[in-house]
């Protein structure tokens, strides 16, 4: 069986909004621990939907192809290199000034 979430996800529970991360999993459950709650337990993994991080959510929006509006601007052979996926082309990037 795959898991919905993993270790480590930002999730909102659907019932009330209120937003935790996931630090367990077992069978058909979720162990959840809850911003600026002490409190803590298995939930059931239904009861739950992932919290998009917001760092992802602008690159989605920068790299989607019908966005007219922003930009980023990255060495040419970076972009050549990685015409299918501006995370690569980001990546590449990234690799020209650590040197990795």
């Amino acid at each position: 069986m795959t898991h919905k979430f993993k270790f480590g996800d930002r999730v909102k529970r659907k019932s009330d909004g209120a937003v935790g991360v996931v630090a367990g999993i077992s069978f058909q459950s979720v162990l959840i621990f809850f911003e600026g709650n002490s409190v803590s337990g298995f939930y059931d993994n239904y009861e739950f939907e992932i919290v998009p991080h917001p760092d992802t959510v602008r690159l989605d929006w920068l790299s989607d192809k019908h966005n007219k509006i922003g930009s980023v601007i990255l060495p040419t052979e970076c972009v050549e290199q990685h015409l299918d996926s501006m995370r690569d082309a980001i990546d590449a990037a990234m690799r020209l000034t650590t040197g990795n």
